[in-house]
């Protein structure tokens, strides 16, 4: 079930103000961007509540600086278990255990960003007013995979403006023209970028152990 709820900071996480209603928290959350643009912040693997509402306050500060941001940020908080792959496992056995039960997670979660998230704003967008995704990690798989098996929710030519992946933890051959999550982000967004690093060594680890070897999308970068 999904819920939506107002949180002050990190330090407040416990005491948050749930709305009773998602009309009332689109509501509220149309009135702070007060016609400004919209961007959704979707977490990635290993991310317990307040550290995600924690990143999302540095997400908020950081565009406000820039002085070119004037909207608001919002966030997804899917079911991560919280537990770093390294503190929690002793064989890898047990790291591909930990990882695997937050992919299983991302992959039931996903369809609720779409359906009972960005797609309640698609009608309520004012003129010149945009909606943006940013997925980290693993939140970049539960965006692609959301918008994949939503597509009944966003109609044929809706779309989102800014999709943005930082240390994408996605097969990078997904993203090889043709297939699936390559034509999806085509399809449903008006520009792309995915942020990677050569050295991100979180990311090559789960290459090795959990994924087959297969190169990440945060760490090889977007395919010819």
């Amino acid at each position: 079930m999904t819920r939506y709820c107002r949180v002050a900071s990190a330090a407040t996480v416990n005491t948050v103000a749930l709305f009773t209603h998602a009309h009332q928290w689109v509501d509220s959350v149309m009135a702070q961007a007060n016609g400004g643009d919209i961007l959704c912040f979707v977490h990635g693997y290993n991310t317990e509540h307040p550290e995600m509402i924690e990143r999302l306050e540095k997400i908020k500060k950081g565009l406000k600086a820039t002085g070119q941001f004037n909207g608001t940020v919002i966030g997804f908080d899917w079911p991560s278990d919280g537990r770093t792959l390294l503190a929690l496992a002793t064989s890898d056995k047990q790291k591909r255990l930990s990882y695997n039960a937050d992919r299983e997670e991302s992959k039931k979660a996903s369809p609720f960003l779409i359906s009972e998230g960005l797609a309640m704003f698609l009608d309520r967008l004012g003129p010149g007013q945009r909606l943006h995704v940013l997925g980290h990690s693993m939140g970049a798989r539960v965006v692609t995979r959301g918008l994949e098996r939503s597509s009944d929710v966003f109609g044929i030519d809706r779309r989102l403006s800014e999709m943005v992946f930082t240390a994408a933890d996605i097969d990078a051959a997904e993203m090889e023209r043709g297939n699936s999550y390559a034509l999806t982000v085509e399809r449903r967004s008006d520009r792309v970028t995915n942020y990677h690093s050569l050295f991100d060594d979180t990311l090559d680890l789960g290459k090795k152990f959990v994924n087959g070897g297969r190169d990440r999308l945060g760490r090889a970068g977007l395919p010819l």
